[in-house]
């Protein structure tokens, strides 16, 4: 037992010691007299990662008379400056391609600046947002937001009880795709997507006279209404965008309706609510010009 703790003692003595005595410093006058990947300073081999270099350090301090070491000094330093003139080069040759992209870009100010933001004017609403992001010069996918207030009045002419007046508020939603013919400041585009239309339609609670004399009866639904439109939309007309980033469109939208409804509470449908508002959406906003006015930039 008492020799297996003598043992145990020796071992963790040479653990300790011996780790301190492999990294001790080692004495020199030249780097040649050092290890590979140690350097001379201050008259110790160091780590090369750790020495502070002098700024002017001549073949005398590096070698002293060691002609080997000369020679590969020199190689090095030879070496050395082939690499920084290959960086100098790669660096000019890409400050050249930056400047002739650059110059070519102005040329194709939708590749220059993708992004798109605007101010949207239409018969759907007077004051809209739109944004989108141009992929190729050619495609843009786009989003727009419209709110929409409009007094409406439809007549029963032809004997289905759809007769309003009243005031409908409206958040429209679009989501579209556009293709620009090309790829110049000023082109053709044509685009494609889908609509949807959620609000609350007020009738404003007017008595007409009826025809026999009978009687006052109301116009419309006594309460407020919740609507909902879905609708398909196809449109084409001139885009415009400007090297300097200004950004404007004129164009004609058809939007075919494909679901609408009215409905009092969940449920309960008016449906002659439905088929009022059902007609003033295709004679009013089923065929919408529509003005774009914004600006164009890139990350």
């Amino acid at each position: 037992m008492r020799r297996e703790l003598i043992g145990l003692a020796i071992f963790t003595v040479s653990m300790l010691v011996g780790p301190a005595s492999a990294f001790a410093a080692r004495g020199c006058q030249y780097d040649i007299q050092c290890s590979q990947g140690q350097v001379c300073a201050d008259g110790v081999c160091r780590d090369s990662r750790q020495r502070v270099a002098k700024k002017y350090e001549s073949a005398e301090d590096a070698c002293g008379n060691d002609r080997r070491c000369r020679i590969d000094r020199l190689a090095r330093r030879n070496r050395a400056r082939r690499h920084v003139k290959v960086l100098d080069e790669e660096r000019w040759v890409r400050k050249l391609i930056d400047e002739e992209r650059d110059e070519r870009l102005k040329d194709f100010p939708r590749k220059k600046d993708p992004v798109g933001a605007d101010l949207r004017i239409s018969r759907l609403g007077p004051v809209g947002v739109t944004a989108g992001y141009v992929f190729g010069g050619h495609f843009r996918p786009e989003a727009s937001f419209v709110f929409n207030s409009a007094n409406i009045y439809q007549h029963d002419y032809d004997g289905s009880g759809s007769t309003l007046d009243g005031t409908q508020e409206t958040f429209w939603f679009d989501l579209a795709a556009t293709y620009f013919v090309l790829q110049s400041w000023f082109t053709p585009y044509l685009t494609a997507g889908f609509m949807i239309g959620k609000g609350t339609y007020n009738d404003h609670g007017y008595y007409y006279y009826a025809p026999e004399g009978g009687g006052m009866p109301p116009s419309g639904p006594a309460g407020p209404v919740a609507t909902v439109y879905h609708a398909a939309e196809i449109g084409g007309g001139l885009d415009l965008q400007f090297a300097f980033g200004l950004h404007a469109r004129v164009g004609l939208n058809y939007r075919p309706l494909i679901y609408s409804q009215a409905s009092v509470s969940k449920g309960v449908y008016d449906d002659a609510t439905r088929k009022g508002l059902t007609n003033w959406f295709k004679s009013t906003v089923a065929i919408d010009p529509v003005v774009l006015m914004g600006w164009a930039f890139s990350f």
